[in-house]
């Protein structure tokens, strides 16, 4: 008897630890209009920036992992000034969109491996993927634009790996209705 409650007893410490490996950290904003799951909890940082076309308003969430593979996951909002961009112009998002890119690619110095239309919640954007540092790392993103709002979601990891943390950030990301 005593034997099979210490097993019992194992069996669920066990259980305990797997689930604990497996809880991540939701970040929802509502007020941002967006939901994200993290491996930890993520630090938040803000700031105003003003620009030619008027204070532009930036949310950043993100998480360094000095361990890897994935060495960080970022999520970003931008809130624009009303009428300098919008969803609802075809053509201004592509080049927005391809503007972006091209400013990573250059930031980061390295080659656009690819570079797709993505979709949240019936929501067209654009995901890609820029090798850099010797090719040994990549940096995978999505971007989408909801009327003057830019979110983009970011990781940096081991090129070459299937990685299924990656997997898992890049799924969990939902777009909710704005509650003010």
């Amino acid at each position: 008897m005593f034997r099979q409650l210490v097993f019992i007893s194992c069996l669920v410490l066990a259980g305990q630890m797997a689930m604990g490996q497996n809880l991540w950290y939701s970040t929802q904003k509502d007020s941002l209009g967006f939901r994200i799951f993290f491996p930890d909890k993520p630090t938040e940082a803000e700031q105003l920036i003003e620009t030619e076309i008027g204070t532009i308003e930036q949310k950043t969430f993100y998480l360094n992992n000095d361990n890897g593979p994935v060495y960080f996951y970022q999520v970003n909002y931008i809130e624009y000034p009303e009428g300098t961009i919008h969803s609802d112009s075809i053509d201004l998002m592509d080049d927005f969109y391809l503007e972006t890119i091209r400013g990573a690619v250059e930031t980061f110095n390295g080659t656009l491996a690819y570079d797709a239309d993505a979709e949240a919640n019936g929501v067209k954007g654009r995901m890609y993927r820029i090798d850099y540092n010797d090719d040994s790392l990549s940096l995978k993103a999505k971007a989408f634009v909801i009327r003057n709002r830019y979110y983009s979601i970011q990781a940096i990891y081991k090129k070459g790996q299937k990685i299924n943390a990656l997997d898992r950030f890049f799924d969990s990301f939902d777009l909710v209705p704005v509650r003010l």
